[in-house]
């Protein structure tokens, strides 16, 4: 019975650092890292009316609508030029580019709640088009103002150091993240 339930520790081979680069690795090949989201809804009413020399509106020609816009703000990382470099014996090293908002509508919830069309000046589709993307910015705007990046900072920091304290025990190594400036010289 001794013989069946023996089981010897497991010798660690190779290198720390190729440990450590393959655990670094299988990270990296996610691509990206959503450290952070935020959902949110707007219920708007556009109103137009037809104007005569953009000076004076027409009469009975306005047209209006209730349009309720949801959607996800996630604050992802892209994975795709981190790099790693031991510091010393228990500190990594990580760069990584900061963290980028992207924004996904939920179509289940979102659409016209009400209408009111005019024969003399119908919806138009460019209205409701730009009702979305004036959504789709304040959605993003309210997720910088409520420090949606600073917890995906956070949060990225958080995940580097419990993937590395499961693959190597807890407390094995102390990981720190350089954040790298996104922009790229032809931006400037």
């Amino acid at each position: 019975i001794f013989f069946l339930n023996y089981n010897p520790k497991d010798e660690v081979g190779g290198r720390p650092n190729e440990s450590i680069t393959a655990v670094f690795g299988r990270i990296v090949e996610q691509s990206s890292m959503i450290s952070a989201a935020q959902d949110y809804t707007f219920v708007e009413k556009a109103t137009d009316a037809a104007r005569l020399f953009d000076i004076i509106d027409i009469p009975f020609t306005e047209n209006s609508f209730w349009y309720r816009y949801s959607g996800t703000v996630e604050a992802t990382v892209d994975l795709k030029d981190a790099q790693i470099e031991t510091q010393n014996e228990t500190t990594l090293r990580i760069s990584l580019p900061q963290p980028e908002l992207s924004n996904k509508p939920d179509m289940d919830i979102s659409g016209v709640l009400e209408e009111h069309n005019n024969l003399l000046n119908p919806i138009h589709v460019s209205d409701v088009d730009q009702l979305q993307r004036d959504c789709i910015e304040r959605g993003n705007e309210q997720a910088r103002k409520n420090g949606l990046l600073s917890e995906a900072k956070t949060n990225t920091q958080n995940n580097f150091q419990r993937l590395f304290d499961v693959a190597f025990g807890t407390g094995a190594y102390n990981i720190q993240i350089d954040w790298l400036n996104n922009t790229k010289p032809e931006d400037k």
